[in-house]
């Protein structure tokens, strides 16, 4: 069985989690065996903090992560990523096919579809509860006489 070229055997590290702010990572560091041309393997290292902002209810939101990576002799990159990410209200038309540039469905304008499921399973129950009111007035009548 060829071994899979995108698994990159983990050695060791750690990670650093925070149990006050939903277990939220913070920082890690691991090293791991780095597949290099020719079958040979190089280790690496990869380390990086982890930054966040508070939203209004408290929930962590990522803000930032500083990342340095050291692979042998061939890679030594330090990146840092920043991020703005906001909470907020979102139409419901955003989450419409059209909203990413793809052909909306035969039959729909971006309006809501009618939910007539909904209207036959409430006659279903208007129509139990009709039967059981007269099955018991049916009891009743017959016991009267």
């Amino acid at each position: 069985m060829p071994e899979d070229p995108f698994h990159i055997p983990l050695r060791g590290g750690w990670v650093l989690y925070d149990p006050a702010h939903y277990w939220i990572i913070r920082e890690y560091d691991v090293q791991m065996d780095w597949p290099a041309p020719q079958g040979a393997v190089s280790q690496g290292t990869i380390a990086s903090a982890l930054q966040y902002q508070d939203a209004d209810d408290g929930f962590p939101i990522i803000k930032r992560i500083a990342q340095k990576i050291r692979i042998s002799s061939f890679v030594d990159n330090d990146n840092s990523f920043d991020f703005d990410i906001r909470e907020g209200d979102v139409p419901e038309s955003d989450f419409v096919l059209s909203a990413f540039g793809l052909p909306e469905p035969p039959g729909f304008e971006g309006k809501r579809p009618t939910r007539w499921y909904l209207w036959v399973g409430l006659a279903g129950i208007g129509c139990l509860v009709l039967s059981a009111v007269f099955a018991w007035r049916k009891r009743r009548a017959v016991g009267k006489t």
